[in-house]
Parts: structure tokens; sequence; C-alpha cells
């Protein structure tokens, strides 16, 4: 997440996590992100292009 100077205090409390999975994966990570914080906001982009391997 890019923010500017001016937001960046804003959201110093948070603990974010970025990463790309499978469509396939998406309901047990999601699953498993609600049961470790249920309050936690779960944002899924899908992605068109994608370059370079995942291995």
């Amino acid at each position: 997440m890019f923010l500017d100077e001016k937001n960046r205090e804003a959201y110093r409390h948070l603990n974010l996590l970025h990463t790309v999975i499978t469509a396939y994966e998406i309901q047990d990570i999601a699953d498993l992100v609600r049961r470790t914080d249920s309050k936690a906001i779960i944002n899924v982009i899908p992605t068109e292009n994608f370059y370079g391997g995942f291995y």
C-alpha cells in the first residue's frame, strides 16, 4: 500500500498483508482470516495480467 506522508500516520496502527493467491484458494484463505480475526477486512482484486513466476 502506498500512502502519502499525510495519511501514513492514520494507518500506522494497522497490520496489512498483501498476497497473491489463486482463485481456487480464495475461500480457504478468507475462512482462515475470519477465524483468526473476525474484524479483518478482505479485499479481493482480480488480476488481468501477471508477469513472472509464482515458484
